[in-house]
């Protein structure tokens, strides 16, 4: 998809959607789990990791900010599994809607 069809696809959307490579935790089912954010908008992020999740389940996500200095806080949010897709790597990309944003 090239950027012009990204800013459409965005357009619908309502939110626009960044792309990242932010490190991310999952809190889920008492286990804090480890994954990539590869997109994060107004209303849902996208996140890649290798453990299995399952779908239509509220999750907590954890993102540290990329702050050189340690003054940005993390961005924490209850989000609810709504998308799963296998990778042809042993990762699977996820598709979270955020349910609330937490302090």
């Amino acid at each position: 998809m090239d950027s012009f069809d990204r800013r459409h696809n965005n357009e619908k959307r309502g939110f626009m959607r960044v792309e990242t490579e932010a490190p991310v935790e999952i809190l889920y089912e008492g286990h804090t789990l480890t994954g990539t954010c590869k997109d994060l908008s107004a209303t849902g992020l996208q996140v890649e990791m290798s453990i299995v999740l399952t779908l239509d389940t509220q999750v907590t996500v954890c993102i540290q900010p990329n702050d050189i200095g340690g003054k940005l806080p993390p961005f924490r949010a209850l989000a609810t599994v709504a998308r799963l897709v296998p990778n042809e790597s042993s990762d699977t990309t996820y598709g979270l809607i955020i349910d609330e944003i937490l302090e």
